[in-house]
């Protein structure tokens, strides 16, 4: 079934367009190129308002833009199958780019005018072993699975599984900060 905008277009001329096109559609839904450029655009205005030496409209302006974002997310949700990573919805692209903007503005706030950069060294391995935190849950996975080893329902689903889900990335992420120390971590 093809829909745009909750109208099912199967049969039409456009839904038969749509299902002969895609497989030659390289870029899928575009939603990752959409939330990696949104955060180079981002981050080129701050940089271009600092070079500037305009900083007191940094936070005018990135604080416009990421409520922006959310409206415009949470105003198309209706029209775009609601807010769905699976499916990549538009609403789910706007709201994530209002959450990570605002976010962006928060760690502008901590870092460049606190001036806490130390708050973050316990994330460091994140960036500086990036490869072995994204393969370490693979290894977790499998072995969770070579052992037979389900969590159990409750912390599966709704914000008890959100947590169960940050807690794994904080002990992922201090896990591979300690292979970092003996000196351990994957390049390519």
């Amino acid at each position: 079934m093809v829909t745009i905008a909750g109208k099912d277009v199967t049969g039409s001329f456009l839904g038969n367009a749509i299902i002969f096109l895609k497989p030659f559609w390289i870029i899928n839904d575009a939603s990752t190129m959409t939330l990696t450029m949104g955060g180079v655009v981002i981050s080129g205005i701050y940089a271009k308002l600092v070079e500037q030496g305009k900083t007191q409209r940094i936070w005018a302006t990135l604080t416009v833009v990421g409520i922006l974002f959310l409206v415009a997310g949470f105003a198309l949700r209706p029209y775009t199958e609601g807010i769905s990573k699976i499916r990549s919805t538009p609403a789910w692209v706007f709201i994530c780019s209002g959450i990570t903007t605002l976010a962006f503005l928060m760690l502008i706030y901590v870092v460049d005018v606190k001036g806490k950069i130390n708050a973050f060294n316990w994330i460091k391995p994140a960036g500086t072993s990036t490869l072995t935190c994204y393969l370490i849950p693979y290894f977790q996975v499998f072995t969770l699975e070579l052992f037979q080893i389900n969590y159990p329902g409750v912390i599966n689903n709704g914000f008890p599984g959100l947590l169960r889900s940050f807690l794994t990335a904080v002990i992922i992420v201090l896990f591979v900060g300690l292979l970092e120390k003996k000196r351990l971590r994957l390049k390519i």
